[in-house]
């Protein structure tokens, strides 16, 4: 097993995020940081059945993967495709493209096919307690935000989020109301324009899928679970949910746009995931394709929107 040194490549982006929330100056799309190029990204252990991430994952655990179609989205002898502080167990499933970066022990079955991807032993230079603690500043800064526009609650539960303007758009909802709702949209969403941040309160959230979202109004056309079909991921990139004090988030079903849950441990099973992760921890489980669509939207925001007057 070959033994590479890596220059760290640690990026300070994303601890400047919350300083320049407080501030009118632009800054690039994305959520900055040491995730910055990776889809999923994990403080702790990440086990990924049954899923084909298109793109590179962290963690700070033991990573293990089964019945996996793995990095075929990256290029091989350039991109990461697993980046593991601990033991890295690969079982049945192709692993495409990308150096597999190994921190403890890695475990390669026989069945598991590597046709240009390399694995190399050796410890990572990313400090995932560092990256949880920023990425944890990030998620209480944004809970804090004054909401831009309606959250619209039907009587039947189905919501919609009004009153969109150009650049980053805040709402809030309870844990009650995203498990409950039957119905999600946000009408005249122009990922152009806006950038959309979704805080979800409660600690240990459940819901059956986020993913009966709709570009339109409720009922309308299409959905983002269609968007998603046809390879239409511009809104996807342009959506944060921000799950601020989850410490459990579990989903059975799909989730569009991309999810900050810096404390939680994610569960999700049995439906598409469109969208870059960051979790306390991951576990996905039948969850088919996992578009690699990075969250490219811009967190800019005055002070009196935040709260701070």
């Amino acid at each position: 097993m070959t033994v590479t040194s890596f220059t760290k490549r640690f990026s300070v982006r994303t601890a400047l995020l919350a300083t320049a929330l407080l501030a009118a100056p632009a800054l690039a799309g994305g959520l900055g940081g040491e995730a910055a190029r990776f889809q999923l990204f994990s403080v702790g252990d990440m086990s990924i059945t049954n899923s084909n991430p298109d793109g590179g994952v962290a963690t700070g655990g033991d990573f293990t993967a089964s019945g996996v179609s793995m990095g075929s989205g990256l290029r091989p002898g350039v991109d990461e495709m697993i980046v593991a502080a601990g033991d890295v167990t690969l079982r049945n499933g192709t692993y495409h493209n990308g150096y597999v970066l190994v921190g403890g022990t890695p475990s390669i079955s026989s069945s598991a096919h590597l046709p240009h991807a390399e694995v190399r032993q050796l410890m990572t230079s990313i400090d995932f307690a560092d990256a949880q603690q920023e990425y944890v500043r990030l998620s209480d800064t944004l809970k804090v935000a004054s909401a831009t526009g309606e959250t619209y609650v039907y009587p039947w539960r189905a919501i919609e989020l009004r009153g969109l303007k150009d650049g980053l758009n805040v709402f809030h909802l309870t844990e009650q109301q995203y498990e409950q709702s039957n119905g999600i949209a946000v009408p005249d969403f122009d990922p152009d324009l806006h950038t959309v941040v979704i805080n979800v309160g409660g600690s240990d959230v459940v819901r059956g899928s986020n993913g009966s979202l709709f570009v339109g109004k409720i009922n309308g056309n299409p959905t983002y679970e269609q968007l998603s079909s046809s390879g239409d991921y511009r809104r996807h990139r342009r959506l944060l949910w921000n799950f601020y004090e989850a410490t459990r988030l579990t989903s059975n079903g799909s989730i569009h746009g991309a999810v900050l849950a810096p404390r939680a441990a994610l569960t999700h099973q049995n439906g598409r995931l469109v969208g870059q992760v960051i979790a306390g921890g991951i576990d996905l489980r039948n969850a088919a394709r996992i578009a690699d669509a990075q969250f490219t939207g811009e967190l800019v925001a005055g002070p009196t929107q935040l709260g701070f007057d």
